[in-house]
């Protein structure tokens, strides 16, 4: 499944599945999330995910080369509606405002549309505002807080 969005002026985001070659620029997007990983680390998760029909994983191209990524999830709850989850979304700070975000939030509607979910939803981090008000432009509802509780084993 591959998307070509146009911008004027900004190029041709294209939104292909994530493959291994990718993984070293998926690796450095990941930083200005804040998440560091080893790329050992990295690899074996992605070989895990890929193998899972829930997870996809996609990144941007703009003009040819690795702009950002996203990786989203069938979430299947007793209690809610399913839906398609964006459990990871990152495009390189240098490259905001050229509509690749915006690119891989409709692949990931049309992914949802195509696979029978009705919802896609999201998570982001309380001090990512610029995130959450590029969420609201491109439509999504801020639904609920939450606080997230961990616990190492």
């Amino acid at each position: 499944m591959i998307r070509s969005v146009e911008r004027t002026g900004n190029g041709i985001v294209s939104i292909i599945p994530m493959r291994r070659a990718h993984l070293a620029r998926v690796r450095e997007l990941s930083v200005q999330l804040g998440y560091e990983n080893a790329p050992s680390e990295l690899a074996e998760r992605f070989a895990l995910l890929r193998r899972d029909k829930n997870h996809r994983m996609f990144v941007a191209l703009l003009d040819g080369k690795v702009a950002g990524w996203m990786h989203v999830a069938a979430r299947k709850l007793l209690q809610a509606e399913f839906r398609l989850e964006i459990l990871g979304l990152v495009v390189d700070a240098g490259l905001r405002g050229r509509g690749v975000g915006r690119a891989l939030l409709e692949h990931a509607q049309c992914y949802a549309r195509e696979n029978g979910f009705k919802m896609v939803s999201l998570y982001s981090g309380a001090k990512r505002l610029a995130a959450h008000r590029f969420y609201a432009r491109c439509g999504y509802v801020h639904s609920k807080n939450s606080k997230v509780f961990v616990k190492k084993i």
